[in-house]
Protein backbone atom coordinates (compact mmCIF):
# COMPACT_ATOMS: atom_id res chain seq x y z
CA UNK A 1 0.00 0.00 0.00
CA UNK A 2 2.77 2.44 0.90
CA UNK A 3 4.65 1.70 -2.31
CA UNK A 4 2.25 0.06 -4.77
CA UNK A 5 -1.12 1.82 -4.84
CA UNK A 6 -1.52 4.49 -7.54
CA UNK A 7 -1.57 7.49 -5.16
CA UNK A 8 1.60 6.24 -3.41
CA UNK A 9 3.32 5.65 -6.76
CA UNK A 10 2.51 9.24 -7.73
CA UNK A 11 4.01 10.57 -4.49
CA UNK A 12 7.20 8.54 -4.93
CA UNK A 13 7.46 9.64 -8.57
CA UNK A 14 7.17 13.31 -7.52
CA UNK A 15 9.69 12.95 -4.70
CA UNK A 16 13.42 13.51 -5.02
CA UNK A 17 14.06 9.85 -4.27
CA UNK A 18 15.00 8.25 -7.57
CA UNK A 19 12.73 5.59 -9.02
CA UNK A 20 14.87 2.76 -10.30
CA UNK A 21 13.11 0.17 -12.46
CA UNK A 22 13.03 -3.18 -10.68
CA UNK A 23 14.62 -1.74 -7.54
CA UNK A 24 12.46 1.06 -6.15
CA UNK A 25 9.53 1.14 -5.81
CA UNK A 26 8.82 -2.54 -6.30
CA UNK A 27 6.30 -5.10 -5.08
CA UNK A 28 8.39 -6.25 -2.13
CA UNK A 29 7.94 -4.23 1.05
CA UNK A 30 11.27 -5.53 2.34
CA UNK A 31 13.17 -4.54 -0.81
CA UNK A 32 11.65 -1.06 -0.72
CA UNK A 33 12.72 -0.52 2.89
CA UNK A 34 16.12 -2.04 2.13
CA UNK A 35 16.53 0.56 -0.60
CA UNK A 36 15.37 3.46 1.56
CA UNK A 37 17.50 2.55 4.57
CA UNK A 38 20.70 1.27 2.93
CA UNK A 39 20.91 1.19 -0.86
CA UNK A 40 19.90 4.82 -1.37
CA UNK A 41 23.34 5.73 -0.06
CA UNK A 42 24.90 3.80 -2.95
CA UNK A 43 22.87 5.75 -5.53
CA UNK A 44 24.46 8.99 -4.30
CA UNK A 45 21.69 11.51 -3.92
CA UNK A 46 21.93 14.29 -1.29
CA UNK A 47 21.36 13.58 2.40
CA UNK A 48 18.63 16.23 2.63
CA UNK A 49 16.62 14.28 0.08
CA UNK A 50 17.40 10.89 1.64
CA UNK A 51 16.15 11.88 5.08
CA UNK A 52 12.66 12.83 3.91
CA UNK A 53 11.39 9.30 3.29
CA UNK A 54 9.95 8.58 6.79
CA UNK A 55 7.70 11.60 6.43
CA UNK A 56 6.69 10.59 2.92
CA UNK A 57 5.67 7.17 4.23
CA UNK A 58 3.80 8.75 7.15
CA UNK A 59 1.83 11.17 4.97
CA UNK A 60 1.02 8.47 2.38
CA UNK A 61 -0.42 6.49 5.28
CA UNK A 62 -2.37 9.51 6.59
CA UNK A 63 -3.73 10.24 3.09
CA UNK A 64 -4.84 6.63 2.79
CA UNK A 65 -6.61 6.79 6.17
CA UNK A 66 -8.21 10.11 5.25
CA UNK A 67 -9.64 8.55 2.09
CA UNK A 68 -10.67 5.27 3.74
CA UNK A 69 -12.27 6.74 6.86
CA UNK A 70 -13.36 10.24 5.84
CA UNK A 71 -13.88 9.84 2.09
CA UNK A 72 -11.47 12.72 1.40
CA UNK A 73 -8.84 12.34 -1.28
CA UNK A 74 -5.47 14.04 -0.89
CA UNK A 75 -3.53 14.93 -4.02
CA UNK A 76 -0.10 13.36 -4.38
CA UNK A 77 1.62 16.76 -4.55
CA UNK A 78 -0.09 17.83 -1.30
CA UNK A 79 1.06 14.64 0.41
CA UNK A 80 4.62 15.27 -0.73
CA UNK A 81 4.58 18.95 0.28
CA UNK A 82 3.27 18.06 3.76
CA UNK A 83 6.01 15.46 4.11
CA UNK A 84 8.73 17.90 3.05
CA UNK A 85 7.43 20.62 5.36
CA UNK A 86 7.37 18.22 8.30
CA UNK A 87 10.87 16.94 7.50
CA UNK A 88 12.20 20.50 7.37
CA UNK A 89 10.47 21.39 10.65
CA UNK A 90 11.94 18.30 12.27
CA UNK A 91 15.42 19.17 11.07
CA UNK A 92 15.15 22.74 12.38
CA UNK A 93 13.84 21.54 15.76
CA UNK A 94 16.58 18.91 15.98
CA UNK A 95 19.30 21.47 15.24
CA UNK A 96 17.89 23.85 17.87
CA UNK A 97 17.92 21.05 20.46
CA UNK A 98 21.52 20.19 19.59
CA UNK A 99 22.53 23.84 19.96
CA UNK A 100 20.70 24.14 23.30
CA UNK A 101 22.29 20.92 24.52
CA UNK A 102 25.74 22.25 23.65
CA UNK A 103 25.10 25.53 25.46
CA UNK A 104 23.71 23.75 28.52
CA UNK A 105 26.64 21.33 28.61
CA UNK A 106 29.20 24.10 28.33
CA UNK A 107 27.77 26.52 30.90
CA UNK A 108 25.80 24.47 33.43
CA UNK A 109 27.65 22.26 35.90
CA UNK A 110 25.81 19.16 37.06
CA UNK A 111 24.70 19.53 40.66
CA UNK A 112 22.95 16.70 42.47
CA UNK A 113 20.43 17.93 45.05
CA UNK A 114 20.59 16.43 48.52
CA UNK A 115 18.37 13.44 49.24
CA UNK A 116 15.04 14.81 50.46
CA UNK A 117 12.84 12.45 52.46
CA UNK A 118 9.60 11.57 50.71
CA UNK A 119 6.18 10.92 52.13
CA UNK A 120 5.75 7.13 52.26
CA UNK A 121 3.29 5.98 49.61
CA UNK A 122 1.50 2.77 48.80
CA UNK A 123 -0.20 2.23 45.46
CA UNK A 124 -2.38 -0.83 44.94
CA UNK A 125 -4.47 -2.09 42.05
CA UNK A 126 -6.50 -5.15 41.17
CA UNK A 127 -8.23 -6.64 38.16
CA UNK A 128 -10.89 -9.34 37.90
CA UNK A 129 -13.73 -10.54 35.75
CA UNK A 130 -17.21 -10.71 37.29
CA UNK A 131 -18.17 -14.28 38.14
CA UNK A 132 -14.71 -15.43 37.03
CA UNK A 133 -12.25 -17.44 39.03
CA UNK A 134 -9.17 -15.52 37.90
CA UNK A 135 -7.98 -12.23 39.35
CA UNK A 136 -4.78 -10.33 39.90
CA UNK A 137 -3.45 -7.63 42.14
CA UNK A 138 -0.31 -5.62 42.56
CA UNK A 139 1.30 -3.07 44.80
CA UNK A 140 4.05 -0.49 44.74
CA UNK A 141 5.54 0.83 47.98
CA UNK A 142 7.91 3.76 48.44
CA UNK A 143 9.39 4.45 51.88
CA UNK A 144 10.37 7.86 53.27
CA UNK A 145 13.86 7.69 51.67
CA UNK A 146 12.56 6.79 48.22
CA UNK A 147 13.39 3.06 48.28
CA UNK A 148 10.78 1.10 46.33
CA UNK A 149 9.27 -2.35 46.67
CA UNK A 150 6.69 -3.83 44.39
CA UNK A 151 4.87 -7.08 43.97
CA UNK A 152 2.10 -8.88 42.18
CA UNK A 153 -0.17 -11.80 42.88
CA UNK A 154 -2.54 -13.79 40.77
CA UNK A 155 -5.47 -15.50 42.38
CA UNK A 156 -7.60 -18.32 41.04
CA UNK A 157 -10.09 -18.39 43.86
CA UNK A 158 -13.67 -17.19 44.03
CA UNK A 159 -14.54 -13.52 44.45
CA UNK A 160 -14.99 -13.77 48.22
CA UNK A 161 -11.43 -15.05 48.62
CA UNK A 162 -10.20 -12.27 46.35
CA UNK A 163 -11.74 -9.54 48.50
CA UNK A 164 -10.10 -11.10 51.55
CA UNK A 165 -6.70 -11.05 49.78
CA UNK A 166 -7.33 -7.44 48.76
CA UNK A 167 -8.06 -6.52 52.38
CA UNK A 168 -4.94 -8.38 53.54
CA UNK A 169 -2.82 -6.60 50.94
CA UNK A 170 -4.20 -3.21 51.89
CA UNK A 171 -3.44 -3.93 55.54
CA UNK A 172 0.11 -5.00 54.58
CA UNK A 173 0.67 -1.75 52.69
CA UNK A 174 -0.62 0.35 55.58
CA UNK A 175 1.58 -1.53 58.06
CA UNK A 176 4.62 -1.14 55.78
CA UNK A 177 4.17 2.59 55.30
CA UNK A 178 3.59 3.27 58.98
Amino acid sequence: MIFECPPALQVWALSDIPSILGCFPCTSLYENFDFLFWRKNEVGFPTSQRDCFPWIIWFIWKARNNKAFNGKETWAIDTLLLARTEAESWEIARKKEEEEDQVVCETTPVVHPPQIPHIPTCQIDASWIDHGLVSGLGWFLRDNMGATTWGKKDATRAYQHFTQRWTDLFGYCIAYVI
